[in-house]
């Protein structure tokens, strides 16, 4: 019986494409750098682009959270490249020992990117 379910694990894994995460760097100030994944850029039609985001907390900025054990947070976000605007579709917030912290998978409204923002740079990484 050990012997079919290892089978099926394996026929089950080769058919799946495992992608590895290739976080490129768009952001930084003191409290917060921020990376986007390459592999995770996925255009949804109509402008709209999707991507997985990971934002690295300085301990300066950790001060400011209840969890004072953070580490990073990662969200998904989609991008109205032609509309200037974005939401976040998906959170989870990571302590220091890879535990999560929070999650958070309340779809915000659509807001306006303003110039020169965290998001202004990563929408002119991924809509060209």
């Amino acid at each position: 019986m050990k012997k079919l379910i290892l089978a099926w694990i394996f026929v089950l894994a080769l058919g799946l494409e495992a992608k590895a995460a290739n976080w490129e760097y768009f952001y930084h100030n003191d409290d917060r750098t921020c990376y986007y994944d390459t592999t995770a850029v996925t255009p949804k039609g109509e402008g709209i682009v999707a991507v997985e985001v990971q934002t690295d907390w300085a301990p300066k900025a950790i001060d400011l959270f209840e969890d004072k054990n953070l580490s990073y947070t990662r969200a998904i976000l989609e991008i109205d490249c032609q509309n200037r605007s974005y939401r976040q579709l998906l959170s989870t917030s990571y302590r220091k020992d890879g535990e999560v912290s929070s999650v958070s998978d309340k779809v915000s409204e659509w807001i306006s990117i303003p110039g020169k923002s965290l998001i202004d740079s990563l929408k002119n990484q991924i809509c060209r």
